[in-house]
């Protein structure tokens, strides 16, 4: 990437008028419009974005960055889901994206009591968070099968997400 591309991309991005909600959302606009009335895989899983090259100029108070699973390195996490037509394998678009941080300073969960705590206080409830928005994005399709790793095997995942159109495959934490 040449040095006048480099600046135009952190030009965008330090733009006040940049929301990531709204990007977000024109995203998942394309991946609605895409959407067949078929089969279509959502696959989900969370991802770190670590930004510990700029620790030294993030702030504990920052509203966007917090720290990654290590708890110690700077950055934020995603939850996308990838929409994919089944029979063909072709890529419709992200159905939705989950942005949220560990705040810098916050309890870790076990410091904070989380297993007492509703699951719409959990980190846990972004596959269901995810899911519900994907089931909207993607109102048009058919058949719904949400694939996702073993962090998604919870209960109130397995209670609210299956309906008659939708149906998971989850690697299994747990008999």
């Amino acid at each position: 990437m040449d040095k006048k591309t480099e600046q135009g991309i952190q030009r965008f991005f330090r733009n006040k008028k940049i929301k990531p909600k709204e990007l977000i959302e024109g995203i998942k606009q394309s991946c609605s419009d895409n959407c067949p009335e078929g089969h279509v895989l959502v696959i989900t899983d969370t991802v770190e974005l670590n930004y510990n090259q700029l620790a030294g100029k993030l702030r504990v108070n920052d509203q966007d960055i917090g720290y990654i699973s290590d708890n110690r390195s700077a950055g934020f996490l995603a939850h996308p889901a990838l929409a994919v037509e089944a029979q063909q394998g072709l890529p419709l678009g992200l159905s939705e994206i989950i942005l949220f941080e560990r705040r810098m300073g916050q309890a870790d969960k076990k410091e904070r009591g989380s297993q007492g705590l509703p699951i719409e206080e959990k980190e846990s409830n972004k596959w269901i968070l995810a899911a519900q928005g994907s089931k909207a994005c993607l109102s048009n399709a058919g058949q719904l099968t949400f694939i996702s790793d073993r962090e998604s095997d919870i209960y109130e995942f397995f209670c609210k997400v299956p309906d008659a159109r939708t149906h998971v495959v989850i690697r299994s934490n747990y008999d």
